[in-house]
């Protein structure tokens, strides 16, 4: 049964993905959506990815070895997670929009006039250096839930979690920003 319901889970995340590659017409479309989606669709796209395994199993960890006393964490996060998207999220679409900027190194590259194309090289650095720890943390984490939940081995479930994710993720077989979007809202 519980197989099944992974199985369930990356047949609809296969689904929102195709559904949502159809709309992709150009590398604006790919990066942002066309940078169309609504303020709730892009904080809690970008929540879920900044979270993600610690909110999933460390936060719950901590709840339960510590009780009630780990909602202070929940609320401190939500209080400032929301409040630097109310003081900083308009400003910032406003400025990217002037600036026709996709990502923030675009906007910090037009916006601080590097043409020598400086910050992007020092983005892709810590992109390359940072993005794989981070994917690695999700894997182990993803790991260690199959292993609570399918009682499969922790240490062969982040290989063959990690080609599951790679196969099912509408961020890797159809991106488009929504369908991830959508897809951590299922």
């Amino acid at each position: 049964m519980k197989l099944l319901a992974v199985g369930l889970y990356a047949a609809i995340l296969l689904v929102i993905g195709y559904l949502a590659s159809k709309r992709v017409k150009s590398i604006r479309d790919y990066f942002a959506s066309g940078k169309n989606l609504g303020f709730f669709h892009v904080a809690f796209s970008a929540r879920a990815t900044g979270e993600s395994a610690w909110l999933l199993l460390g936060l719950t960890g901590m709840g339960y070895t510590v009780g009630v006393q780990a909602f202070w964490v929940v609320l401190g996060e939500v209080l400032g997670v929301c409040g630097a998207w109310m003081l900083m999220s308009r400003r910032f679409k406003r400025l990217t929009d002037r600036y026709d900027s996709i990502t923030v190194p675009d906007y910090l590259e037009s916006r601080l006039r590097d043409s020598g194309h400086t910050l992007r090289l020092i983005a892709a650095f810590a992109l390359v250096v940072f993005v794989p720890i981070y994917a690695g943390a999700q894997v182990f984490a993803t790991g260690t839930a199959f292993h609570a939940f399918l009682g499969w081995n922790h240490f062969l479930v982040p290989r063959s979690a990690s080609a599951w994710s790679c196969s099912t993720s509408p961020e890797v077989v159809l991106p488009r920003w929504s369908g991830p979007t959508y897809s951590r809202a299922a």
